[in-house]
């Protein structure tokens, strides 16, 4: 978007496209509930005793794992809660494998068993993911090679036109096909709904990631986008059903609504009025602040304003979280109620808040309870909150508590004791799919090296120890291994610009950083180039 006009009139055109798509009020109602899962795997070589089941939801998008415990005879039977039905959002982790894209809903019952060959449900939960798992596997053999390039058809620089008819065009006929499969093999209704709304916001979320320019290495938002495009895109995809967000594209989709309308600019007098209202700085602070906020920057050269930073680094963190969320309240009031709108708060809600063990203040609950419509979601983000910001020793809130560690003692520790070789760092966390899909490439990365002064240094954060010592044992991780605290992850990632996991950085031999956003391992021998560059 070039400018602040333009992005006022998108975001009023979205709230045009909006107010067309209504909503039922049964389609509206979510209902959590236990599900129990009861498994069994074959062969059980006991080397790992406990698994680990991960999913995401469409309310927080936070990360939800359950450890759970595993038998000498490779039995297990263990229940959580789950806000609403999730396709391809939910992961089992069992003997070092991986398993996803499946169906579980709440207030059910499952019985798994895990082979060697995969992993099948047993009994009356066999039935839909048995039809789900069958159209998938003949979906992806009829369409797979076109699918794979609408996968990586970002990387073509194309026209908006072009690329959305292509997205488009593969849409209708994926649903087509559909319609004929599920004639021929007596698909339920149910499942027919799910994998309708699953290949619809598989083209949502290819759209809406169009904002972003990938022609260079690193995604940048394009310069001009079309006036209605947005108008298009939320016309064509607003979430009117329950199926609507049961699945991981139509999840990630709403997160990346939440990043479009938080990154909306608020004038300035707006942005010194938040300031004040937070009682976070003093007076004089604020007059500091406000120059620089109205276009001043003189003031960020002085001894003054680098003390302050220094001192204040927790509350001005604390402070663009605040900033963000009041940004996406203010710009969410366009959108037309309903669920759209309804989802897009509970995601922003724990992106900004819950994630960083902040609360919202009680005129943000009053604003929060205005604009979404459904109650439940509203009662369900209040609970959610208690348990989330329950204190615990375990958990780090640097806008709150005291850093007990300089950033200098935690690279002495962590990276400087490596001076004199190259040192590549992985950023990663035991939940997170992409790591995972790295590990046999950095296996080759490490072989690739392994007689050169090249330090692996392998950093785990925000997981739970058993978890990572499990991770470690199940994926034989090669390297120099460490799991950070809360604290440590912070330091860190404020310097080495972490925003995400996985992220990799490359150190030269003198300490320096030479690419904190460094090529993957599978990048291979464009990585292997760069690390000789280095040596």
């Amino acid at each position: 978007m070039n400018n602040i006009r333009t992005k006022i009139a998108l975001l009023v055109i979205i709230g045009i496209g909006l107010y067309s798509c209504k909503t039922s009020e049964n389609e509206l109602e979510i209902k959590d509930g236990l599900v129990r899962i009861i498994g069994k795997v074959e062969n059980y070589k006991g080397t790992y005793k406990t698994g680990k089941l991960t999913y995401f939801d469409a309310l927080t998008r936070d990360v939800q794992d359950k450890i759970f415990p595993i038998d000498s005879l490779g039995n297990f039977d263990f229940s959580f809660n789950l806000a609403h039905p999730v396709i391809n959002s939910i992961y089992f982790d069992i003997e070092g494998k991986y398993f996803s894209d499946f169906l579980i809903e709440p207030n059910t019952n499952y019985e798994i068993k895990f082979k060697e060959s995969g992993f099948q449900f047993m009994g009356k939960s066999r039935i839909q993911n048995q039809e789900i798992s069958n159209f998938k596997d003949t979906l992806n053999f009829v369409f797979g090679d076109r699918m794979n390039k609408a996968d990586r058809l970002h990387e073509q620089n194309l026209s908006i036109d072009d690329y959305i008819e292509f997205q488009e065009q593969l849409e209708d006929e994926k649903l087509s096909f559909l319609s004929s499969y599920s004639d021929t093999h007596g698909m339920s209704d149910r499942v027919i709904r799910i994998l309708e709304s699953e290949i619809k916001f598989k083209t949502a979320h290819a759209w809406i990631n169009y904002r972003f320019d990938y022609s260079e290495k690193l995604p940048k938002p394009r310069m001009s986008l079309p006036e209605d495009f947005y108008d298009r895109l939320f016309t064509a995809y607003a979430i009117q059903k329950s199926e609507d967000y049961q699945s991981r594209t139509s999840i990630d989709y709403i997160s990346n609504i939440v990043s479009v309308l938080s990154s909306e600019s608020i004038r300035d007098n707006e942005v010194i009025g938040h300031l004040k209202s937070l009682n976070l700085f003093s007076p004089t602070e604020i007059a500091m602040l406000s120059k620089v906020f109205t276009g001043d920057r003189s003031v960020t050269e002085t001894e003054e304003f680098a003390s302050f930073i220094k001192v204040n680094e927790q509350k001005l963190m604390e402070l663009n979280l605040r900033y963000n969320f009041k940004i996406l309240l203010k710009n969410s009031e366009i959108l037309k109620s309903g669920l759209t709108r309804d989802l897009v708060l509970s995601q922003g809600l724990s992106k900004f808040y819950f994630t960083n063990n902040l609360l919202p203040r009680s005129d943000e609950w009053d604003k929060l309870d205005e604009l979404i419509e459904n109650k439940w979601i509203l009662n369900y983000l209040n609970d959610y909150s208690l348990k989330k910001i329950s204190v615990t020793e375990e958990k780090f809130d640097p806008s709150q508590q005291e850093l007990n560690s300089s950033l200098e003692e935690v690279k002495t520790g962590y990276i400087d004791k490596y001076k004199g070789k190259v040192v590549y760092i992985d950023f990663y966390a035991t939940w997170c799919g992409p790591c995972r899909q790295e590990i046999s490439f950095a296996k080759q990365l490490h072989e690739e090296f392994k007689h050169r002064e090249v330090v692996f240094l392998n950093l785990c954060a925000k997981s739970k120890k058993e978890d990572w010592e499990n991770f470690k044992k199940q994926h034989e991780l090669e390297g120099e291994n460490y799991l950070l605290t809360d604290e440590e992850f912070y330091l860190l990632s404020e310097i080495y610009s972490v925003g995400g996991f996985p992220t990799y950085v490359l150190i030269d031999k003198d300490g320096n950083v030479s690419d904190n956003n460094a090529l993957r391992p599978s990048s291979m021998k464009r990585l292997y180039r760069k690390i000789d560059e280095l040596l």
